[in-house]
């Protein structure tokens, strides 16, 4: 969306694609490994994860399983970010 933005769209809009998102949106998950390996080109500060609690199909008992699993490759402070501060801010809990 950001090349078209550049090649076609620059006068329609003050923002690129991307800043609109990361300023506006948020996205949550409980199994993604391919969205995990994309947390900086989606934005740390955008995303949530959450085990889907109590529904059938949450990754629930087996919560810590599928956080070590597909953020092992990440720093500890963007997996932080992702399952617990990004909620808590969204949702006003925490500054």
């Amino acid at each position: 969306m950001d090349f078209e933005f550049e090649d076609r769209f620059r006068d329609l809009m003050k923002l690129k694609p991307n800043e609109y998102w990361r300023r506006q949106c948020r996205a949550t998950f409980q199994y993604d490994r391919i969205g995990a390996k994309l947390v900086e080109d989606i934005g740390v500060e955008t995303l949530m994860w959450g085990s889907d609690y109590s529904h059938p199909d949450g990754v629930w008992p087996e919560s810590s399983k599928y956080i070590e699993e597909q953020f092992a490759d990440l720093p500890a402070d963007v997996v932080h970010k992702i399952t617990c501060e990004n909620a808590g801010k969204f949702y006003g809990l925490i500054n």
